[in-house]
């Protein structure tokens, strides 16, 4: 293995809960079109995970064990984890930046090397400020030698400015003339892929995300083998297994607030939740909207709350019931 250095031990200090503390200061300084992108690739891509995956005695025994499907390693996606920020566009030159950064001794905290880079950088630096912190995560979890490598953008950054993102994302569907005496036959598009304009499918009114999913009879396993109905990859439909986990970027206010029962199962399997009566990450399978929505769809699924359980003994899923969650 090769040994770390001074930078890279610096970082390696930080676990998941120190990191969210860090991001939870930055957010506020953040352009609004990645503050939720943030959010999101953090839960996304947990540095729990990644450490027990890295020092698994036997990393097979350890996949089956959490029962890990997709592509869950992030240094086999260093350039493409990201690429539903708007600050992904400066992702080349936030790789040479912090490469450089890696060069010195770290100065003061984690929040001052992360703020640091960004100002340094040709960008507003509200626009990268995300992108910045999500560089360096992704560092300390691929090693320097992984990170150091020229960026590799497989697609071209869209042409329209933040505000037009989000204008887009709050954007209102009509339904027609007489729409306002349609009711549960109202409709509304969901995107998975803000990059690509032919990435949605339609979502009757208060219809499950994955059952209006499967009605996309495109071939999307020939890219995600989790996919054998629609883009969002399915196994259960209950809730049980969580390969349904998605990100909300957009249009938050239009997906249902969570349940009590999709609280619990996000608990027992393992995957974040922060609180909220619309979170960032739900189960598709257990999500209904009302109007359109911008979602993120993972690599990557599994169980990961043995990871939990065995850093905290007590560990229980996240408490609380819905009508008891912040606004």
């Amino acid at each position: 293995m090769t040994k770390r250095t001074a930078f890279e031990d610096f970082l390696h200090q930080h676990d998941d809960q120190s990191w969210m503390l860090v991001i939870a200061k930055l957010l506020p300084d953040m352009h609004q079109v990645d503050r939720r992108a943030t959010e999101i690739w953090f839960s996304f891509w947990p540095y729990t995970l990644n450490q027990a995956l890295t020092t698994a005695p036997d990393l097979k025994v350890k996949v089956q064990e959490l029962l890990l499907g997709g592509s869950y390693f992030l240094k086999d996606n260093i350039d493409t984890s990201h690429e539903f920020f708007y600050g992904h566009r400066y992702w080349p030159q936030v790789k040479e930046a912090i490469v450089a950064e890696t060069k010195n001794q770290p100065q003061g905290t984690l929040e001052d090397l992360i703020r640091r880079t960004a100002q340094n950088l040709k960008a507003e630096t509200n626009l990268v400020l995300g992108i910045t912190a999500v560089g360096y995560m992704t560092l300390q979890q691929v090693g320097l030698a992984a990170f150091n490598q020229p960026a590799k953008l497989r697609i071209k950054p869209s042409a329209k400015s933040p505000e037009q993102v989000l204008k887009n994302r709050a954007r209102d569907e009509g339904q027609g003339l007489f729409g306002f005496l349609r009711t549960i036959n109202k409709q509304f598009t969901v995107c998975f892929n803000e990059n690509d304009p032919q990435a949605t499918f339609k979502v009757i009114n208060n219809q499950p995300l994955t059952t209006a999913s499967t009605k996309d009879t495109r071939n999307f396993k020939a890219t995600d083998a989790r996919c054998v109905e629609g883009p969002i990859p399915i196994e259960c439909q209950t809730g049980a297994c969580g390969t349904c986990w998605v990100g909300v970027l957009g249009g938050n206010e239009n997906a249902s607030e969570i349940s009590d029962f999709e609280i619990k199962r996000l608990g027992k399997i393992g995957y974040p939740y922060n609180g909220e009566k619309r979170p960032p990450i739900r189960l598709a399978c257990k999500t209904v909207a009302n109007g359109p929505l911008s979602l993120v769809i993972l690599t990557w699924n599994g169980v990961c709350a043995p990871l939990y359980q065995k850093e905290k003994p007590d560990y229980k899923p996240e408490p609380g019931k819905a009508k008891k969650a912040k606004k």
